[in-house]
């Protein structure tokens, strides 16, 4: 089936209706098309009724061929554009613009479809890139990007966290049972279970997230022991607060940034069960690419990865 998209923002002296675009659409098909118009939408985004509804026939198989008066009409974003070229190009469905000789049956509309998506997969890394320098920035400025609230802590008012006493005395007795080397990650576990610890979803701690909880510097407290611990880690500090903790972003994988909020665990006891896991796994603190929230911002959050 071959179909018609026809769209017009507004109706005004010197637009193209919507009935002039079928009707010139239409001259260049031998066959009766199913006609979708849209009247009184932009071109600047995909959200539009009948556009959605071609798109759904085209996703379904039941389209073959997509007319326009003029690529304008489509869509007036080179983005959302080659995310249409994409979908048609998967499902073989040709695409001609009828006043612009834009034919993907052409060799000169595939060249142009190529440079649409060239530019399109720029800006799309344009805009990950802007993205990733403000969440830097904010990061070095100590800002929570929220997400899932990590096992020890509330959301307050401000948008920012708070110590929940509650969950930060079982954080607090996990660090000071492993900085006493006899406990394991599967102890502490077990421990857990024994007392009907659970997490904030009401799952059991289970052995990987304790050694999530273990290793995240974000229940630390700054003060020397932390501090001498990351300088000799080469782990660069910036805006500690005495007693307060440290967040961590993807991007900056040796930063430390101290949050406005207070740490859970002394320092001396943080630094004690770094030692005791680097002695046993060989590891010094670290915090994994695949342990980062959906925001690319790392408070690290054992709820979501553990």
């Amino acid at each position: 089936m071959i179909a018609i998209y026809a769209r017009q923002s507004m109706e005004r002296k010197g637009s193209v209706s919507v009935a002039t675009q079928i009707e010139i659409c239409h001259s260049y098909m031998q066959e009766e098309p199913v006609v979708y118009a849209d009247v009184g939408f932009s071109g600047k985004n995909l959200k539009r009724p009948k556009l959605t509804e071609l798109l759904e026939a085209c996703k379904e198989g039941a389209i073959s061929a997509v007319y326009v008066y003029k690529l304008d009409r489509i869509s007036r974003s080179l983005y959302d554009f080659a995310g249409l070229m994409e979908l048609f190009n998967k499902k073989q469905i040709r695409f001609v613009s009828c006043t612009e000789w834009f034919d993907t049956q052409t060799p000169m509309g595939r060249a142009m479809l190529s440079m649409a998506a060239t530019f399109a997969q720029l800006e799309r890394e344009t805009i990950s890139q802007r993205v990733a320098d403000v969440y830097a920035k904010q990061c070095r400025m100590g800002a929570y990007m929220g997400g899932q609230t990590p096992f020890g802590f509330s959301v307050c008012a401000s948008g920012g966290l708070r110590v929940n006493p509650q969950e930060a005395a079982v954080i607090e007795e996990l660090f000071e049972r492993y900085a006493t080397g006899k406990e394991t990650y599967e102890s502490l576990s077990d421990w857990c279970r024994q007392k009907n610890i659970r997490g904030k979803r009401g799952q059991l701690l289970k052995a990987p997230r304790i050694g999530e909880f273990l290793r995240n510097p974000l229940y630390a407290r700054a003060g020397a022991g932390t501090l001498s611990y990351a300088k000799k880690a080469g782990i660069e500090v910036c805006l500690p607060i005495e007693g307060h903790g440290f967040y961590r972003y993807k991007e900056e994988k040796n930063l430390w940034v101290g949050t406005p909020h207070q740490g859970i665990v002394r320092d001396d006891v943080f630094v004690q069960v770094q030692c005791i896991r680097k002695k046993r796994f060989g590891e010094a603190l670290r915090i994994t690419q695949e342990h980062l929230d959906s925001k690319n911002f790392y408070a690290f959050n054992p709820e979501i990865d553990g």
